[in-house]
């Protein structure tokens, strides 16, 4: 008997008077990682981890607990855990009545990896042999990830579904810095061998860097680099707690907040990488247009901040309770009709970055964020990459620089700093005027 099967049988024997409502959240996660340094591969593993959230509603109050134990008795026990902790919750007025869809849905979760033990490690080893005829050394990691969602409740809804994504990214570490990786919705489509090619093609360039003044620059970024400003606009930017609490950059719809070449949008069901179709409180999700050339159309909202506004849930909602609000988790950004090396052509004096690191948030509501550059800093002169640059600081705002756009690649790819099934934005290489850089580094 599968979990949701066992959990599916133990729904049904509890007791009502034990509660008011009742619900029940099992995420599941199955992963292969194999790991690589110094041109070797130094681990392989397969990972599974289930986990049973159980959420119990009496008298205004929320009662939670979760378990991995999955055991008729273990999963007792944290539904009694629940009930117990309910006597020491304080009331919650805002408390709202779980999500009533009788419409159960479910699909058919695949677990089967798309490359072996042996697949993965040839692919890798290919890589890793171009990298050692380069005399360099590198390190790195290839994960591919099944996560999967079931979501039920007391008011009849009960919905299934799956998340998958691969990824391989590798660091050049010796004798000089590079990176790339690729981020995919198969992991038969990565060329570990191309991956590499471009990760020692930066290291190369990567040498005898140069100091330059921390000023504003035009800057081409890549889409990892890009990634980092549109994933603080998903949590910050378009998060309904903040819009509503007027915490956030935003606080009305139908403004132009953007340069009129920038739209974004929201696809949880896209081809390129697909998210879960039920957010965390059951509610479907669908395609949403959150920036129309420049113009702020919708915010993620989930069913608390929806009630406020007197409109429906986007489909955004996180488990719950929650307090951090309700965002985006598929972000798409429209690409343009340029090209990574049109844009370069067209800068005079420039920088281009292959990656952003350590970045924060300083201030949400002005969307100021700072980092360092990494792997790959690069001067641009006369519309051509001439030598590396040290590492520098930045400071800036991301609105500022979303005004400030004047190229987007035709071609998007999935991006995210940090690899995350669930989450990703996919974008193209862009063109910002006067990014602000605070300043200089010795490396």
């Amino acid at each position: 008997m599968n979990i949701k099967d066992k959990v599916s049988v133990f729904f049904k024997k509890t007791y009502s008077e034990n509660y008011d409502e009742l619900e029940i959240l099992i995420e599941q996660n199955n992963s292969v990682l194999a790991r690589f340094a110094d041109n070797d591969i130094i681990q392989s593993v397969n990972q599974e981890k289930t986990e049973v959230r159980f959420r119990i509603i009496k008298g205004g109050k929320n009662g939670i607990a979760s378990t991995n134990d999955l055991s008729e008795s273990g999963l007792l026990t944290c539904f009694n855990k629940a009930i117990s902790v309910i006597k020491f919750m304080p009331t919650d007025r805002n408390l709202l009545s779980l999500y009533e869809d009788n419409r159960g849905k479910s699909i058919d979760i695949e677990k089967v990896f798309k490359l072996s033990h042996e697949e993965r490690a040839m692919s890798i080893k290919k890589a890793l042999n171009y990298i050692k005829s380069k005399n360099m050394k590198s390190a790195g990691v290839d994960t591919e990830v099944y996560q999967s969602l079931t979501l039920l409740n007391s008011k009849g809804l009960e919905k299934e579904a799956f998340v998958y994504a691969a990824n391989f990214s590798v660091s050049i570490t010796e004798p000089s810095k590079g990176w790339a990786q690729e981020i995919t919705s198969d992991a038969n489509k990565i060329n570990h061998l191309e991956i590499a090619k471009k990760a020692v093609e930066i290291a190369t360039q990567n040498k005898d860097a140069v100091s330059v003044e921390a000023k504003e620059y035009d800057v081409v970024l890549s889409p990892d680099a890009a990634s980092d400003l549109f994933s603080f606009l998903a949590w910050y930017g378009f998060n309904g707690k903040d819009f509503c609490d007027k915490t956030g950059p935003f606080d009305k719809l139908n403004e132009k907040v953007l340069g009129e070449n920038i739209t974004i949008t929201d696809e949880p069901l896209s081809d390129l990488k697909k998210g879960y179709f039920f957010d965390r409180e059951g509610v479907d999700k669908k395609d949403l247009t959150l920036i129309e050339n420049g113009v702020l159309k919708n915010i993620a909202l989930d069913r608390f901040y929806a009630k406020k506004l007197g409109i429906k849930s986007t489909g955004h909602g996180l488990t719950q309770p929650n307090n951090f609000g309700a965002f985006p988790l598929n972000m798409v950004v429209k690409g343009g009709d340029s090209s990574k090396e049109e844009m370069i052509k067209s800068t005079k004096y420039g920088l281009y970055v292959n990656r952003f690191h350590y970045t924060n948030i300083i201030n949400p509501k002005e969307m100021t964020f700072t980092g360092m550059t990494r792997d790959g800093l690069f001067l641009i002169e006369n519309g051509k990459i001439t030598k590396a640059v040290k590492n520098l600081r930045f400071t800036d705002s991301i609105i500022r620089l979303l005004n400030n756009v004047e190229a987007l690649s035709k071609d998007t790819y999935i991006a995210n700093e940090f690899f995350d099934p669930e989450f990703s934005v996919i974008l193209p290489y862009m063109k910002i005027k006067g990014f602000r850089f605070s300043s200089v580094t010795e490396f």
